[in-house]
């Protein structure tokens, strides 16, 4: 059962119960930096605590208690959407993906693809299903989810290998999928994120077609991770400093974390990358990272808008079912988007 898919009278009341029992659960909301957490996130917080710690647990083990965690807490699509499972060429063999077509889009339809979160680790197409079905009829855009290969089975620089490859194999297939080629953005959220950006940065340094536009959800962007939000919200924020550290470990050896390709804060040059937006959450340890980045970007000459949701937390878009106020910038994220794809924005 998905928070969002209850009867209206029943949302509300959950959203009082959030209200009232988030003070309550969580000894006071959090406050920091001059933000204080959401109280239904609180309350979904209060809730996430019977899962045990991903870091903790085989890779395996923790891909399954991840998706399971979140699931209810998916938006939920109103709309129809036709979904087809498809594959690309890759370094190492085809790589799968799944191509959400809604209802509304016209044809050739502008397209989105987005690259799933989980720290190079524990994300799937499978634990973005609702997630890319709401999307796409949200957008009126087809979407294209990837799955890359994962750490530890697969270490750097699989994923961005695979990234890579799967932006040009989609770019290059756009005209046999019904997509307008001119008009593919990539979209992705915290290691998803990254990657959307490296790809982004890749193909410009490349001379390679760039996406249209490149959406970021909480980007990880320096896995040195020296930053100040780093060590004020380091714990019971959903993404943990130890939880970030076993994600990295997962997926890089010591010397990977200063490569451009992964800490893509540090790539020489962002000039002439792709519009972009980056969203980062006010309780989130990524969130100067991903603040510096959007700084870069715009010292670069690269139109960037910096949406900052103060009150929320990482994942939150993935879980925007149970929050209205993780829903409202989400949709509004989304929605600005599909108006630049379909050249409606002013």
């Amino acid at each position: 059962m998905k928070i969002a898919s209850l009867p209206a009278p029943i949302r509300r009341l959950v959203g009082a119960a959030a209200a009232a029992l988030g003070p309550v659960v969580s000894r006071g909301l959090p406050r920091l930096d001059g933000e204080t957490l959401d109280a239904e996130v609180a309350f979904g917080l209060w809730l996430d605590r019977r899962f045990p710690a991903l870091w903790e647990l085989p890779p395996d083990r923790a891909r399954s208690v991840a998706r399971r965690r979140a699931a209810p807490f998916a938006p939920v699509t109103r709309g129809q959407v036709t979904v087809n499972d498809a594959a690309v060429p890759g370094p190492t063999g085809p790589i799968r993906a799944r191509v959400y077509r809604p209802q509304s889009a016209p044809y050739p339809s502008p397209g989105i693809v987005w690259f799933h979160g989980g720290g190079w680790t524990i994300g799937s197409i499978e634990a973005d299903d609702d997630f890319c079905r709401w999307l796409a009829d949200r957008s009126s855009c087809v979407v294209v989810s990837v799955q890359y290969r994962l750490g530890p089975e697969h270490r750097f620089p699989a994923a961005h290998e695979d990234a890579d490859a799967a932006w040009r194999g989609i770019h290059g297939l756009a005209s046999e999928w019904g997509l307008d080629p001119t008009r593919l953005a990539v979209a992705g959220s915290s290691a998803g994120g990254n990657l959307a950006g490296a790809v982004c940065n890749s193909a410009v340094a490349a001379g390679l077609p760039a996406p249209f536009h490149q959406v970021l959800f909480y980007p990880a962007t320096d896995l040195r991770r020296g930053t100040r939000s780093h060590q004020t919200v380091g714990d019971g924020f959903v993404l943990d400093r130890a939880l970030m550290d076993w994600f990295i470990d997962q997926y890089t050896a010591p010397g990977d974390i200063t490569d451009p390709r992964v800490s893509i804060l540090l790539a020489p040059s962002l000039v002439g990358v792709p519009p972009a937006t980056v969203v980062v959450a006010g309780f989130d340890p990524l969130r100067d990272e991903g603040v510096a980045y959007a700084e870069r970007l715009v010292d670069a000459g690269v139109e960037c808008e910096l949406v900052r949701a103060g009150s929320l937390v990482h994942g939150f878009a993935e879980v925007s079912g149970g929050s209205r106020v993780a829903a409202s910038i989400t949709g509004a994220v989304v929605d600005a988007l599909a108006a630049r794809l379909n050249g409606t924005s002013t």
